[in-house]
């Protein structure tokens, strides 16, 4: 990435002080690296606001120091908030904090200005497997998801069968497979019921049971949000 101006003089004026005080002045400057913000984000007023995990943080080094053995490249997981006018390009909030909230407030603004987004990690975990969840931001009454996780899939079988759980564009859904055929349905509603491959999903409170016969297993449990209890 190119160093804008005020950067190139702002270095200059930081090289000059170090030639007088010596080695102990070592510049700390950082650019915004050109490129689109992750995922579908929410526009507002030039700020685009952003969830994504295992990118490339693009607030980088004016100073390219891959020619002495190091690189400048960050990955990062999070909200994002980017605007390239402002040259903003930060993690607003970590993956951590959002999974040990749940829900976190972004404001972004400017001079006499403020607007609130709010961003959710709604998700469920596979009995003996590990989460799937989605990430949604709302703002100005609109909401929209910015980030779906992979599926997960459930230890329990019955009768041969795999249940898989999975995150999409606004909601959860059942994948049940069998001799190579796979079923699937949206997640059953608070204290409802779906069918998939001759077994009952069954959702009580904030779990999910399947049951066929005399068997009866949980398969996966909503996600509990540490800091909201």
């Amino acid at each position: 990435a190119s160093a804008t101006p005020a950067a190139i003089g702002l270095l200059l004026l930081v090289a000059a002080l170090a030639a007088v005080a010596g080695p102990g002045v070592v510049p700390n400057l950082v650019t915004v690296d050109e490129g689109e913000t992750p995922g579908d984000p929410i526009e507002v007023e030039g700020y685009e606001v952003t969830y994504a995990e295992d990118v490339e943080d693009r607030m980088v080094s004016v100073i390219d120091v891959e020619a002495f053995g190091r690189t400048t490249s960050v990955r990062t997981s999070g909200v994002i908030v980017s605007n390239p006018d402002r040259e903003i390009w930060t993690t607003a909030v970590s993956r951590g904090n959002l999974a040990f909230w749940g829900y976190r407030a972004v404001d972004v603004g400017g001079t006499g200005w403020r607007e609130t987004v709010w961003v959710q990690r709604t998700g469920w975990v596979a009995s003996g497997g590990g989460p799937t969840y989605r990430v949604d931001g709302a703002y100005d009454g609109d909401r929209s998801t910015l980030f779906v996780g992979d599926p997960a899939d459930a230890e329990p079988r019955l009768d041969g069968r795999n249940v898989t759980v999975a995150a999409v564009e606004g909601g959860f859904e059942l994948r049940v497979t069998h001799d190579g055929a796979t079923e699937t349905a949206p997640f059953p509603s608070a204290e409802g019921a779906v069918t998939l491959q001759g077994i009952d999903f069954v959702r009580e409170d904030r779990r999910l049971y399947a049951e066929r016969g005399d068997s009866r297993v949980r398969v996966a449990t909503q996600e509990r949000y540490e800091g909201r209890q």
